[in-house]
C-alpha cells in the first residue's frame, strides 16, 4: 500500500495550479488589483503597487474619486474604459466579483499606441517641411468656410501667395 502523503491528490494538484496562477498574477507586468464597493484597494500585484504608489492610494486606502467614477463607468459598459494617469493612458478592464463583493481591475498601458496614432494623424494632415495643412485639409476647410459664409450671408476670402523658385527649396 502506498503512503497517502506521497501520492498526489486532486486537491493538491489544484492547490499547485492555483499557487502557480497566483504567482503569475503577482508577477504580471501589468497592474492588477482588487477593490471593494467603497473603492478601497484590497489586493494589488507588484505592478499595481508600483503604479498606486504614485497615487494617493495604497493598499487599504481608497482610490482617487475620478478613478472610482471611471471604474463605475467601466462596469456599466461591459467592463472596459480608458483612463489617463498623468501622461500615461490605460485601457481598464473591470470584472465584478461574482461570489465576492470585490472588483478585479486590470490595467493595460496603451500610451504608446495613442502616441503613435496621434503622430500618424498629424502626419496625414500636416506637411512635414512647412508644418502647414496638407492640400486635402486645406480643401476641406475651404469648402466648410465657403458653406458657412453662404449660410450666414457673409463674405469669405482666400489669400494666395506665390513664392518664386520654391521648388528649389522644397
Amino acid at each position: 500500500m502506498s503512503n497517502p502523503e506521497q501520492t498526489p491528490t486532486v486537491s493538491s494538484a489544484v492547490d499547485i495550479e492555483t499557487a502557480q496562477l497566483l504567482g503569475a498574477v503577482i508577477n504580471a507586468p501589468e497592474p492588477i488589483f482588487r477593490v471593494d464597493a467603497k473603492g478601497l484597494v484590497k489586493y494589488a500585484n507588484t505592478a499595481a503597487s508600483e503604479l498606486l504608489a504614485g497615487l494617493p492610494a495604497t493598499l487599504g486606502s481608497a482610490l482617487p474619486e475620478d478613478w472610482r467614477r471611471q471604474l463605475t463607468e467601466a462596469m456599466a459598459v461591459d467592463g472596459r474604459v480608458e483612463i489617463s494617469l498623468g501622461e500615461r493612458v490605460f485601457d481598464i478592464v473591470a470584472i465584478a466579483g461574482g461570489a465576492s463583493d470585490l472588483t478585479t481591475v486590470h490595467l493595460h498601458d496603451v500610451t504608446h499606441h495613442k502616441v503613435a496614432a496621434m503622430e500618424a494623424q498629424r502626419r496625414a494632415h500636416e506637411d512635414p517641411l512647412t508644418g502647414l495643412a496638407t492640400r486635402h485639409v486645406f480643401l476641406e476647410r475651404l469648402v466648410h468656410t465657403l458653406a458657412l459664409a453662404r449660410r450666414n450671408q457673409r463674405p469669405a476670402a482666400v489669400l494666395v501667395i506665390g513664392l518664386d523658385d520654391f521648388k528649389v527649396i522644397n
